[in-house]
C-alpha cells in the first residue's frame, strides 16, 4: 500500500498553500474505490508530518455480497451511505489488510486527490483518535 512519493509530495504542497488538513487519494481497483485518508500535521515550526488515517473503501449496494466484501464488512468499524454507495471505514491498523483484499495490487498512474472537509474526516476518524492508533506515520 505504498503511496508513491510525488503523490504524497503534492498533499503537502496544497496542505501548505490551503491550510487543509485532511486528504484523500483514491484508485478504482476491482470493482472497488478505494481512498487512503491522509492527514497532514505540523511536526514543529518547519516539517510536516504525514499521517495514515485509514482506507475508506466505496462498494456499490447493488453488488453482490462474496466473502471478498464480508472480510472487508469485518474490518470496517464504520459504514456510511450516500445514496448507490457503500463507503466503509477501515482504521489504520486494518487498512493493509483490507487494502490487500480489495486491491491486491494499484496502478498509481491514475489517481485522484481530494481535499475532505474536517467535519467529513472527523465522521471517520474522530472516534478513533480515542483509540491507540498511533503507529500510522506515512512519511
Amino acid at each position: 500500500m505504498k503511496i508513491p512519493v510525488e503523490i504524497i509530495e503534492n498533499i503537502f504542497e496544497d496542505s501548505v498553500v490551503s491550510g487543509e488538513m485532511y486528504y484523500e487519494v483514491c484508485v478504482d481497483c476491482r470493482g472497488y474505490r478505494v481512498c487512503t485518508l491522509i492527514s497532514v500535521k505540523l511536526e514543529d515550526i518547519d516539517s510536516f508530518k504525514t499521517v495514515l488515517e485509514g482506507l475508506i473503501i466505496h462498494i456499490d449496494k447493488n453488488r453482490v455480497i462474496n466473502e471478498e466484501i464480508e472480510t472487508l464488512l469485518r474490518l470496517s468499524r464504520i459504514i456510511k451511505y450516500e445514496g448507490n454507495v457503500a463507503k466503509i471505514y477501515i482504521p489504520p491498523l486494518l487498512s493493509k489488510s483490507a487494502y490487500i483484499v480489495a486491491c491486491r495490487d494499484i496502478d498509481w498512474s491514475k489517481y485522484d486527490i481530494r481535499r475532505v472537509p474536517v467535519e467529513e474526516a472527523y465522521l471517520y476518524v474522530g472516534e478513533e483518535k480515542n483509540g491507540n492508533y498511533e503507529d500510522n506515520e506515512m512519511a
